[in-house]
């Protein structure tokens, strides 16, 4: 028989119990199971998250899938999600030991605008640097969306903010082969406050 973790399980309970949150007291948030109450799928805490299965995580799964992507992909010192809340414009931040890689991640349904993203991480870049003590960043902004808007390229463009949308980050998670239990202990971990 398949057994999946604690962590996994206790997710899951917690994610159905979704109506009785705002009556309970936690520590932290409860994240939500994608798809909400009653969804048919299952994650296997042990087997790799799919491309298809992308759109079915919540905002803060995708955030962590972002980070755990990327700081493999960049063979990552560190890596943390940022402040849940008022992070200053990043959700991640990686440092691959030459420079921090400041990421801002959007996951919706469908097309997505982006201007506003793009903003927001360009407006991170001196935050973290003066925080961090370091004065190279990359700026990334990592979206489920097919779809940017023309305005979106260009200024991302203009700001030099490297783009991965949902087919190049779908690449990237087909690679890197990360599971939903990595998600959990990412979400999990102590995250950086500046």
């Amino acid at each position: 028989p398949k057994m999946e973790s604690f962590d996994v399980n206790l997710h899951r309970l917690l994610s159905k119990k979704t109506l009785l949150k705002d009556a309970v007291v936690t520590p932290e948030e409860v994240i939500p199971m994608p798809g909400g109450v009653g969804a048919t799928f299952d994650f296997s805490d042990e087997q790799p998250i799919k491309t298809k299965e992308i759109y079915k995580l919540s905002w803060q799964q995708f955030e962590a899938l972002t980070v755990e992507v990327m700081s493999k992909e960049l063979n990552a010192n560190s890596a943390w999600l940022t402040n849940s809340g008022a992070d200053k414009g990043a959700d991640g931040v990686i440092d691959n030991g030459r420079q921090l890689v400041l990421i801002q991640a959007k996951h919706t349904k469908g097309r997505y605008d982006g201007y506003e993203a793009i903003k927001e991480i360009v407006f991170a870049k001196s935050v973290y640097e003066e925080e961090l003590e370091k004065s190279d960043s990359k700026l990334m902004f990592i979206t489920n969306a097919t779809a940017l808007s023309k305005r979106t390229r260009e200024t991302a463009k203009q700001c030099n903010v490297e783009v991965l949308n949902g087919n190049a980050f779908a690449e990237l998670v087909e690679k890197h082969e990360i599971t939903f239990k990595q998600l959990i202990t990412r979400l999990d971990k102590k995250r950086l406050k500046v």
